[in-house]
């Protein structure tokens, strides 16, 4: 993304990358236990898994410190909720709209928003009915996070053939 902003001289690349590349931190905790970091006391009070991360404070977390599950509104701000929301506009809704309507393309086009191609956001939808599949018929509810984590797994590749494209097209508005 890096590239395609540099080529494009677009700063929506600049913006995706950094959202992408700090979510991919906040993934490894930073590098925290390679780096043999400990957590600062007064952010372990805040983090229900006790890391350097910001989405694992408990606003952010699926669970609270007492290990119910946030339901209704307060799961509306949970870092899975907000991803999911955001892989749905970005990269499924939004290339589907722009193939269907001349006037957001050209907005899209006017104010230099790169549209992810279908043929590869599509795979977004894969890793969801992956993850659903998995949720209701392979894993107990103790084993959530382990479909959680296959689903981030498979949206990074899909994130990463995005980023390829971008940097391929040049960040070019792809016509799907």
């Amino acid at each position: 993304m890096v590239m395609a902003a540099v080529r494009s001289r677009n700063f929506w690349f600049l913006g995706l990358f950094l959202l992408l590349f700090v979510g991919a931190g906040e993934e490894i905790s930073w590098g925290q236990r390679l780096l043999g970091i400990d957590t600062p006391e007064d952010l372990k009070k805040l983090n229900v898994q006790g890391e350097i991360t910001l989405h694992n404070l408990e606003i952010f977390n699926r669970e609270n410190f007492d290990k119910s599950v946030k339901t209704g509104w307060e799961k509306i701000l949970t870092i899975n909720t907000l991803y999911r929301l955001f892989i749905l506009c970005f990269g499924v809704i939004l290339p589907i709209i722009v193939i269907f309507s001349s006037r957001i393309k050209g907005l899209a086009k006017a104010v230099y928003i790169p549209v992810p191609r279908l043929s590869i956001s599509i795979f977004f939808l894969f890793a969801w009915i992956v993850f659903r599949i998995l949720n209701v018929y392979y894993i107990t509810a103790n084993e959530f996070f382990a479909a959680e984590e296959i689903f981030e797994c498979l949206t990074a590749w899909v994130w990463l053939a995005i980023g390829i494209d971008f940097w391929v097209t040049k960040g070019e508005q792809n016509s799907n």
